[in-house]
């Protein structure tokens, strides 16, 4: 049996589902974690999605974002946790579940699962597509609200269709969900034209800190703690600022570093074009994600910890010239 039967047999002898998606969630797992939720309670099974941080600003108007609550105690067990683009419970902030088996639905090639079933598929560009099989697979009839969510994941996921990982079937996949009834023009006005003052004058903020090395090839700019707090903005606020830096015409590697809210460590956002594996670099920091886009948290203060990442990137960088 492949993955995607091993994981319907499963739902179909089953009723009761927690679903979950890695922290700090991004448009491919809000999307997956509502379609699959929707697309459960449609099979009149129970299903609890479960977010420890808030709904990002630009999802939350997509179908269902009620539906997502912080975990607490459950009066009684789950027959299994559904991990979407996200391997382990830790990445989902997951403590204290009962124990359940765990079912793990994922694109990233750097994923570890840990789950009693595992399908990994690297090639897809977006988990969502995965979740679109999957549905129909359990012969759910995909709504538009379903239709919605997983559109809104392969549109985030693929960068609007513009990285590498968009393919013949990532558009035709896009093309079903429309006939489903996800709209185009909405859904992207939703996710890129909404954003609150505070992500623009964050970003304005983070742009002025840009530095340029290797004659161009690689940007990098710093988010610290006070900047966040001068422009009023969320740690959500952040996403999609380092795109910016891949827009410059000589920029093949680009590096964000933001503090986190414990100024004992910072995250590190990468992207790269063409065949330069950022991947690679995040799991050498215990990180992950995809050859174009990956990341990382290190484990001290902002202007400790930059150097010793920024001297693993130049060394990468001039061993792919």
């Amino acid at each position: 049996m492949n993955p995607i039967d091993d994981i319907a047999g499963f739902i179909r002898k089953n009723q009761r589902f927690a679903l979950a998606s890695h922290l700090h969630p991004d448009g491919d797992s809000i999307g997956c974690l509502l379609a699959m939720t929707l697309g459960l309670q449609a099979l009149g099974k129970e299903a609890d999605a479960l977010g420890v941080d808030p709904v990002p600003f630009a999802y939350r108007g997509l179908p269902g974002v009620p539906l997502i609550h912080p975990p607490g105690k459950s009066s009684r067990p789950y027959d299994a946790l559904i991990l979407l683009e996200c391997s382990r419970p830790e990445r989902a902030g997951l403590e204290g579940l009962s124990p359940c088996p765990h079912i793990v639905i994922d694109h990233h090639l750097s994923c570890r699962p840990e789950g009693r079933i595992n399908w990994i598929e690297p090639s897809f560009g977006a988990t969502g597509q995965m979740v679109l099989r999957l549905l129909e697979a359990l012969e759910v009839p995909i709504c538009a609200d379903i239709a919605t969510n997983l559109y809104a994941a392969l549109l985030t996921d693929t960068g609007s269709f513009q990285f590498n990982n968009t393919n013949a079937r990532e558009l035709h996949d896009a093309a079903r969900l429309v006939d489903y009834g996800a709209n185009p023009g909405e859904i992207a006005e939703m996710v890129f034209h909404a954003n609150p003052p505070s992500k623009v004058l964050l970003m304005g903020k983070v742009l002025s800190t840009l530095q340029l090395e290797a004659q161009g090839r690689m940007a990098w700019v710093v988010m610290n703690r006070q900047a966040m707090e001068s422009a009023g903005a969320l740690p959500e606020d952040t996403e999609g600022i380092i795109q910016h830096l891949m827009s410059i015409h000589s920029v093949e590697l680009a590096a964000f570093f933001k503090e986190d809210g414990d100024p004992s460590r910072f995250r590190v956002s990468l992207r790269s074009k063409g065949l330069l594996d950022v991947s690679s670099i995040a799991q050498g920091f215990s990180g992950g994600g995809h050859r174009n886009a990956a990341g990382f948290t290190i484990h001290q203060r902002l202007e400790a910890g930059i150097p010793e990442v920024l001297e693993a990137l130049r060394r990468f960088l001039s061993g792919s010239a």
